[in-house]
């Protein structure tokens, strides 16, 4: 009877520590999908400040900057 505890309450744990990976999971998608969208937002702006098409994208002194940002925020992250 022991046994069975045992391993009902191993059970428990292996499927607590899947779900918290399954969370763990979607935290880092939302987190990468924001970083999309800030890019995404910055490559608009780049553009309209050059007034040029997107694909002749040339970064600015100001996007470089914000990368360097986001990858120290990124170093952190991990």
């Amino acid at each position: 009877m022991d046994l069975i505890w045992r391993q009902e309450e191993v059970d428990k744990e292996d499927e607590d520590r899947m779900r918290m990976g399954i969370v763990e999971g979607f935290e880092e998608l939302n987190t990468l999908e924001d970083r999309v969208v800030r890019l995404k937002q910055r490559r608009v702006k780049v553009f309209v400040l050059k007034n040029e098409k997107p694909n002749s994208v040339v970064a600015s002194k100001e996007t470089v900057e914000d990368d360097k940002d986001d990858h120290v925020e990124e170093e952190k992250w991990w």
